[in-house]
């Protein structure tokens, strides 16, 4: 395949309430990217979690997915009030689906998995794509415990091959063991590598997948906060011109529900990328989403055969001239297993005060001596030149934000025990149904008070 066209995906993570609605939620990006002729697709790291949140049993779970609705773009009003009480229902409950997330992996992580794989092996076979799922914590036999892993599925809903994360980051440590390295994964539309989150930070991992014959390297991210997203992409953008191939990175953006404590929004701006020759003005990227927040998906044509060409006879030549024999200390070094850290586990280097000039002896100057020149006048503080009214938000030193504290424990609430025996959904529904009434009841009674 000399040419093809691929699409990035930039999406919410959303709870919804059944499998079919997870499935017309994916839908969405698979229609566009068939609209365009894509043989490849791309889904942001852990929305594999989509498939998992119908599964969650309890009326906590239930108004979780019931506030969710609330935050859709498109949510009628009263969805959106409907939203607000649920919201603050669970709330007063203590409903956090971390919590629903963690207790069902632990308990029965095959009917996640089941999940996961049924709904993309569809929607793959529906679309006639190959499909790389994003990624969800589901179990490894390799290393023997639950795993962030991205899923790729070919055209027919076949499962090609699987990537485990590596360098776990602090939301992901507590549900999922690390990989044990980095491989290609072979696919009609070419040898693909997937880099998730702190992968791509490391230039050693995007060199292993070239040694082995990739011409792709998918980076799959899910970022909170303002500052992550940003590495995460530079360094997939630097493992792709390092090693002259195509890549692209796709991240799951929105409301947080999935993180440790502080669960800041996630966020990315997704991109398409290639080595700097085949991009406007030599920035490799090809096209990218026009925000950090909202979802959408991306395409563009790669060409594999301007590809090889610029391996033999571009610029640069990269691939053909490695100094291999100056790399050759690396190798000393990664036998021993020894981080920069702990090779460099050192106090800081303090440059040495350097002496201050001896002022000159002030007195008359000699008989004969020769003529110097009068000093400089020196400024006044009236006479000093004014600071600009404006400064720079650049100048401005950052302010950290405040650690958030831990609720005490013997907050938390009991589950009554008619939440038990009825049925979830109803419960949910009554709960939310019954709030609003009060509220309703509580407004009449006002106007009737301002009418006497």
């Amino acid at each position: 395949m000399n040419k093809m066209v691929v699409a990035c995906v930039q999406q919410r993570l959303r709870l919804h309430a059944d499998t079919e609605e997870c499935r017309k939620d994916l839908t969405r990006f698979l229609r566009s990217a068939q609209a365009k002729r894509a043989k490849l697709i791309v889904f942001p790291e852990l929305i594999g979690t989509l498939a998992v949140a119908p599964l969650l049993p309890g009326v906590r779970a239930r108004l979780l997915s019931q506030a969710d609705q609330a935050h859709r773009p498109r949510a009628s009003l009263w969805t959106r009030a409907k939203g607000r009480v649920a919201e603050s229902t669970a709330g007063v409950l203590r409903a956090d689906f971390r919590q629903d997330l963690s207790k069902q992996l632990s308990e029965d992580p095959s009917v996640a998995w089941t999940s996961f794989r049924t709904l993309f092996s569809d929607v793959a076979r529906e679309h006639d794509m190959t499909v790389v799922a994003g990624s969800g914590y589901v179990f490894d036999d390799e290393i023997g415990g639950l795993a962030n892993q991205a899923v790729v599925f070919g055209p027919d809903g076949q499962i090609l091959g699987r990537q485990v994360k590596v360098s776990l980051s602090e939301d992901d440590e507590p549900l999922a063991l690390a990989g044990r390295g980095w491989a290609t994964i072979d696919t009609p539309v070419g040898r693909i590598g997937i880099l998730m989150g702190n992968d791509a930070l490391y230039p050693e991992a995007g060199r292993l997948l070239a040694y082995e014959g990739a011409t792709m390297l998918l980076g799959l991210g899910a970022c909170s906060g303002d500052r992550m997203h940003h590495k995460v992409r530079a360094g997939l953008l630097a493992r792709v011109q390092e090693n002259e191939l195509y890549g692209m990175v796709s991240f799951l953006v929105g409301r947080n529900p999935i993180g440790m404590s502080d669960r800041h929004e996630l966020a990315g701006q997704s991109a398409i990328l290639a080595p700097s020759d085949f991009t406007p003005g030599g920035t490799g990227v090809m096209v990218q989403l026009g925000t950090t927040s909202s979802e959408g998906v991306i395409t563009a044509e790669w060409d594999f055969t301007a590809l090889q060409e610029l391996w033999t006879g571009g610029e640069t030549r990269l691939r053909q001239a490695m100094p291999m024999a100056s790399f050759r200390p690396l190798g000393g070094r990664y036998l021993e297993e020894r981080t920069l850290q702990s090779v460099w586990d050192a106090p800081p280097y303090v440059a040495p005060a350097l002496p201050l000039p001896e002022a000159p002896e002030i007195g008359a100057p000699e008989i004969g001596a020769p003529e110097t020149e009068a000093p400089a006048e020196t400024l006044q503080p009236d006479a000093m030149p004014l600071l600009p009214d404006v400064v720079s938000v650049d100048m401005l030193p950052e302010i950290a934000a405040a650690e958030a504290e831990p609720l005490p424990a013997d907050l938390s609430m009991p589950e009554p025990s008619w939440m038990k025996d009825a049925d979830e959904a109803d419960v949910a529904d009554a709960i939310v149904e019954e709030l609003l009434a009060e509220e309703s009841l509580t407004q009449i009674d006002g106007e009737d008070s301002a009418t006497l």
